[in-house]
């Protein structure tokens, strides 16, 4: 509330100022008759100019005086009826002045000094009154040489531990006016602790945080029942409903600025996706948001040639914009930052080879139990993969070296070479597995099936690898060893 009395207060004065014409200066009189002194302001009243420009002063200056116009309207009807109030008989209190004390009823915030333990301890509230231009304490009235304090007056209490320690001059004098505002005196209600701190800290005061004014001059004193500045209270309750009205817009266009952000990036999202279809370097710019390359600058170039490679297909756009659809954490890393003690998975090409590593090896799809299927899980069960029931997706890392063609044995015998490009395809459609949760580690209860493949998805992804060596234009791989 000493907030928003303090800004009306300082918004009357600059309107007041606009409004009033500059006072007539006097000379003393250098033969000090009475004639001179009287003629010379009368030769010194000249019209004054008017300002510059073709608004005639309606510029800041009226706007500002519209301002100070309006105070002054309501200044004019509080003291109307604060006539009715000063009739009732009120001893005179000594009045208060600029660095006059205030004393506050000890109370207490949830916070150090006063907490923990507790409960809360309560400390004593007091400080002074202190002079802000324009806002606090009258600025040409002076009291015993020191400025008048009034109604709506701010001073700062240095005990009470809160993060905002204002004091508020609440009450004033009913029929006693300094400079626009109701006089202040001793015994003069006090509020404390009225400025909130911004957010999100909250500091409200636990007790009663009110006061009074302890001092004031010992020859000066001030009639009239104590009155709040109605004025003050009013525009103190516009301010909040402004304020809230501020906050309502600001979060309503915040609202919608996410919108449009969202939409907006949506928009691009689409159309990258779009041109991704056909286009090898919006694939790699997609690819690139998402996945990240972990090595020496001549392993990540030989990544991204490779990458180019496979962009460079139909198969290869979709798989990597499948995976950038997905969105799950990928690593592309060398073989040689495998964990010497990591363990061997299904799905390693080689021991200590290219292989990928999921985050989490439940990224499986859900499975029926079926008596009759020859695909048996890692539990010995006979199950088949239910359609289009996904489990959940999981992120990975592969292993592989750019540049080196993986060799491909059965049964000790070499059949043929993966080129870096085709080894990188091949473990990239695993991590496509892995992320959308379709990863099938079944195996089959076929003696021979099994001599050539491990598992259903070496099969599956051999066959995804062979659409790719389609494409590139090299042989096909008759199976996985």
């Amino acid at each position: 509330m000493g907030f928003t009395q303090g800004t009306s207060r300082a918004l009357q004065q600059i309107g007041e100022y606009q409004n009033r014409q500059k006072p007539v200066p006097v000379t003393p009189a250098t033969s000090g008759r009475s004639s001179d002194l009287a003629r010379e302001p009368q030769e010194q009243q000249k019209p004054p100019a008017k300002p510059s420009g073709g608004d005639g002063g309606k510029g800041s200056e009226g706007c500002w005086g519209l301002v100070g116009k309006g105070f002054a309207t309501a200044l004019k009807y509080e003291k109307q009826l604060s006539e009715y109030a000063s009739t009732i008989p009120y001893a005179g209190m000594p009045a208060s002045r600029k660095f006059d004390n205030i004393m506050g009823i000890p109370h207490a915030h949830g916070h150090p000094p006063n907490a923990p333990p507790p409960p809360p301890q309560p400390l004593p509230s007091a400080g002074p009154i202190l002079p802000i231009p324009y806002v606090s304490c009258a600025d040409k009235t002076l009291i015993n040489g020191s400025s008048a304090a009034r109604c709506g007056d701010l001073g700062a209490s240095v005990w009470c531990g809160s993060y905002a320690p204002v004091i508020e001059v609440f009450m004033g004098s009913a029929s006693v006016w300094i400079e626009s505002a109701r006089a202040a005196r001793a015994l003069d209600v006090t509020n404390h602790c009225t400025l909130k701190p911004p957010k999100p800290t909250t500091d409200p005061a636990i007790y009663l945080p009110v006061g009074v004014v302890a001092s004031g001059s010992g020859n000066v004193f001030i009639g009239g029942v104590q009155m709040p500045s109605l004025m003050g209270l009013a525009l103190g309750a516009a301010v909040k409903t402004a304020a809230k009205a501020v906050r309502i817009g600001l979060k309503a266009a915040k609202q919608v600025a996410k919108t449009g952000y969202l939409a907006g990036r949506a928009m691009i999202n689409a159309a990258l996706k779009r041109l991704a279809r056909n286009s090898t370097f919006f694939t790699l710019l997609r690819f690139q948001r998402f996945a990240r390359i972990v090595g020496d600058e001549a392993f990540k170039k030989g990544v991204m040639a490779d990458l180019k490679k496979i962009a460079s297909t139909k198969w290869g756009r979709n798989k990597l914009n499948s995976l950038a659809n997905k969105g799950q954490r990928l690593e592309i890393k060398s073989v040689s930052s495998i964990a010497p003690d990591r363990p061997m998975m299904p799905i390693d090409d080689l021991p200590k080879g290219p292989c990928a590593w999921p985050d989490n090896f439940n990224c499986q799809p859900k499975y029926v139990d079926a008596p009759n299927s020859p695909w048996w899980d890692n539990r010995g069960r006979n199950v088949l993969p239910m359609p289009d029931s996904p489990g959940p997706g999981s992120g990975s890392t592969v292993y592989y070296d750019p540049g080196q063609s993986t060799p491909l044995y059965s049964g000790g015998q070499k059949f043929g070479d993966a080129p870096s490009d085709v080894t990188l395809a091949h473990e990239l459609n695993h991590a496509d597995n892995f992320a959308g949760g379709t990863y099938t580690p079944l195996h089959n209860r076929d003696g021979n099936w099994n001599k050539q493949w491990s598992d259903l998805e070496e099969f599956n992804t051999v066959q995804n690898e062979n659409a790719y060596r389609g494409e590139r234009g090299l042989p096909y791989r008759p199976k996985y060893f």
